[in-house]
């Protein structure tokens, strides 16, 4: 069997810089698929920045899989070739099929010249004082978007609106956070406003909001805001400088409680690629004052079919990619295991069947040189 395995070891080796080649070629090919194209651009490949980058790094680990794969042996090769492949594989599956929390767009940026993280958003120059005067804002449960301001005391005259720093009395206690903030408006959409009670919940009809009672039409339905809400007058393209990221992303959970934090931090306009400019107010950036500045999120299903720079993907896409390696392994290593087996059996039926062409009659083989003839001497006791 040790005879056997050399041997296949030393076939793995053959043809190594075609194989070498064919990696780099195929690992080049995979990693500009899973580039970012640029703005405007929705090509499978393409020649941006982030492409190119990911095409030299799919190149040079595709080499390198199939250099070690060539060079490690027949059992070991197969297992780091396959664990690769399989791992490479896993991770794609696990980053279209990934669902999970929405994570804030942190990005690499430049303020002034200096290297800096910022988080993409919208500023929002904010009205506070006349406009909230004798109004009481509501917002649909049907689409957490739709908000409306009424009159505080009649609830008539209900007037569209787009207001930020939303929240609601009724979440306040029981999801009671050490820093006093309220759960997200996102997830009490998903919690289905389960613990608003009824005296806040109201039925729009008529250009009116009605008490809720025995409930009302589809899509009616309404919830009291509390006071604290701002009514936006301009929202901005623009971003929060100074915002760090995390391995595997912020989340919306995180921005709610830590938000105070950035208080003071300074909020700059965004082109549309991304590039910090000028904000167009009267300075050319301000200060967040936690109310003024809406960041922007990505969601697993934002992105192309593969987006392997969506961090709302990043676990089901490393889950992918552990358990693609993990099973394509243990699938090698019983392969190869058997390709020797097989190979080991092969040999010895070939050298049992040799055994079987010795012929004494006759010298059509190893004994040709007695022309047919044998002389076998007599055995005398």
């Amino acid at each position: 069997v040790e005879e056997v395995t050399a041997v296949m070891n030393e076939e793995q080796k053959q043809n190594a810089v075609l194989k070498i080649l064919g990696g780099a070629i195929i690992g080049g090919f995979g990693g500009n698929v899973t580039g970012q194209n640029d703005a405007g651009k929705d090509s499978l490949l393409g020649t941006s920045k982030d492409k190119m980058k990911n095409t030299a790094i799919g190149a040079v680990g595709g080499a390198a899989l199939m250099a070690t794969s060539a060079y490690s042996g027949k059992v070991a090769g197969d297992m780091v070739l396959s664990a690769g492949v399989n791992a490479a594989a896993g991770s794609v599956v696990g980053n279209v099929v990934a669902s999970g929390d929405s994570v804030l767009r942190i990005e690499n940026c430049t303020v002034d010249g200096r290297p800096e993280t910022c988080l993409w958003g919208y500023y929002s120059e904010t009205d506070d004082g006349e406009a909230k005067t004798g109004k009481t804002a509501y917002v649909s449960v049907k689409n957490i978007k739709n908000y409306k301001l009424c009159n505080n005391e009649t609830r008539d005259k209900c007037e569209n609106a787009n207001l930020t720093n939303v929240t609601l009395e009724d979440y306040r206690t029981e999801y009671n956070r050490s820093d006093n903030t309220l759960m997200d408006l996102d997830d009490i959409y998903k919690d289905n406003f389960s613990n608003v009670k009824n005296e806040n919940k109201f039925c729009y009809q008529n250009g009116k909001m009605e008490a809720f009672e025995d409930g009302c039409g589809d899509g009616n339905i309404y919830v009291k805001i509390d006071d604290n809400y701002s009514i936006v007058k301009q929202r901005k393209p623009a971003m929060l400088v100074g915002v760090k990221d995390k391995a595997f992303g912020y989340k919306k959970s995180d921005w709610n409680k830590n938000k105070s934090n950035y208080q003071t931090l300074e909020i700059v306009g965004r082109s549309g690629k991304g590039e910090a400019m000028d904000l167009g107010t009267k300075t050319q950036s301000v200060t967040f004052n936690g109310n003024n500045f809406e960041p922007v999120y990505l969601d697993a299903e934002d992105g192309g079919l593969v987006d392997m720079d969506n961090k709302a993907r990043l676990t089901g896409t490393l889950t992918g990619a552990g358990v693609g390696g993990a099973m394509g392994a243990f699938s090698a290593y019983q392969g190869a295991q058997d390709e020797i087996t097989q190979r080991w059996l092969a040999e010895v039926q070939a050298y049992n069947d040799s055994l079987n062409k010795f012929y004494c009659a006759t010298g059509s083989r190893f004994l040709s040189r007695y022309n047919d003839e044998t002389i076998i001497p007599t055995m005398i006791q």
